[in-house]
């Protein structure tokens, strides 16, 4: 009886301390963002990472005429069908090792999750970057 009045109490406080993540965070500017855009494209570099990754890995693909300086993006969370800003420690964009990106080709950027202001829980997030965005899952 212990070990099933220990569980329940285990659930819970993992809800409460997911419910309490959620209310912090604001809702995103914009809920649709393509995958794809005049020539740039953008993919994690895996679909799923478990909730302990040290990094998250962004492929990006140029394949325009026009070179990228950008080396950062923003996490976003999906709760109940709605993106949310996923906040790290600093505000704004998290920094990502990684920048000059040629014209015509494929290179990646990575950023530490240690930057973010709250662990990442399981749930369904996406990799902002300038105008598009690459969605992943995150499990335990």
């Amino acid at each position: 009886m212990k070990k099933y009045l220990f569980k329940i109490m285990m659930v819970f406080l993992a809800v409460f301390l997911v419910a309490c993540q959620q209310s912090n965070l604001e809702e995103a500017e914009i809920q649709d963002v393509p995958v794809s855009k005049e020539g740039l494209q953008v993919e994690t570099e895996k679909d799923t990472y478990p909730t302990t990754t040290d990094e998250i890995v962004l492929v990006i693909k140029n394949e325009s005429d026009e070179e990228l300086n950008a080396t950062s993006f923003n996490l976003e969370k999906k709760v109940e069908g709605i993106w949310y800003d996923f906040p790290s420690e600093e505000s704004g964009p998290t920094d990502a090792v990684g920048g000059y990106q040629p014209p015509n080709s494929t290179s990646k950027i990575s950023f530490f999750t240690k930057e973010l202001k709250y662990d990442l829980a399981p749930g369904s997030y996406r990799a902002k970057f300038i105008d598009v965005a690459a969605e992943f899952q995150v499990t335990k």
